[in-house]
């Protein structure tokens, strides 16, 4: 994770996660032992900051000597954690996983995943379906939340007809002058009480904030 002057920043990152004091933080394009990130483990940096857990799941490895994906930090345990490889269709496109684990939020159990899907439309189109076939019948409040690489017309239609409720937020891109909207929280059987997209110092992208209400 940089600052938007291109400086790693580190410190930074860690504070501004654990300043959201969130149950649950998806976080995408993290490095896990990486040079240009001083080998640092991101995503057990963004946890230690909040006094948290987490799981990690690698996209890419040995990329710059380390790891590159997806993690969920989260204030109680993760459990049942699965990394789901994401179907590819563009020859040459960058791998790209989900992280999907069951947490305890307020005395109910939930199943939360996060991803970055592809930016080649034909891709991410096939990513959110299966994606959203794979979490269907977890029988618990299931979300998931990420870079979609998608505008809302494509995929609002895909998840509301598969049951699913969609956070609804702002643009969320680039972060500094917002224009696209392509992050998103999605639930099952959990309300959404409200949502927001709020700006920070360590991404070009918008957080999506969402506070959720089992059914």
């Amino acid at each position: 994770m940089f600052g938007r002057r291109g400086r790693i920043a580190l410190g930074l990152y860690a504070r501004t996660v654990a300043d959201f004091r969130a149950d649950v933080v998806g976080l995408q394009e993290l490095d896990r032992r990486m040079v240009r990130t001083r080998w640092a483990d991101m995503a057990a940096r963004a946890a230690n900051a909040s006094s948290s857990h987490h799981q990690f799941g690698a996209a890419m490895r040995e990329w710059d000597r380390g790891e590159y994906g997806n993690a969920l930090v989260s204030r109680n345990e993760l459990s049942a954690a699965q990394v789901a490889r994401l179907p590819k269709v563009v020859r040459n496109s960058e791998p790209r996983c989900a992280v999907t684990a069951d947490t305890v939020a307020a005395g109910t159990k939930w199943c939360v995943s996060t991803t970055h899907l592809s930016f080649y439309d034909n891709e991410s189109d096939v990513q959110l379906a299966f994606l959203l076939d794979h979490l269907a019948e977890q029988g618990r409040p299931t979300v998931l939340m990420g870079d979609f690489n998608r505008r809302p017309e494509q995929v609002l239609p895909i998840a509301t007809a598969g049951g699913w409720a969609v956070a609804d937020t702002e643009s969320t891109f680039p972060s500094w002058d917002p224009r696209a909207r392509i992050d998103y929280v999605l639930v099952k059987g959990a309300e959404i009480c409200s949502a927001t997209s709020i700006s920070t110092p360590i991404s070009d992208h918008c957080a999506v904030v969402a506070e959720l209400r089992p059914l």
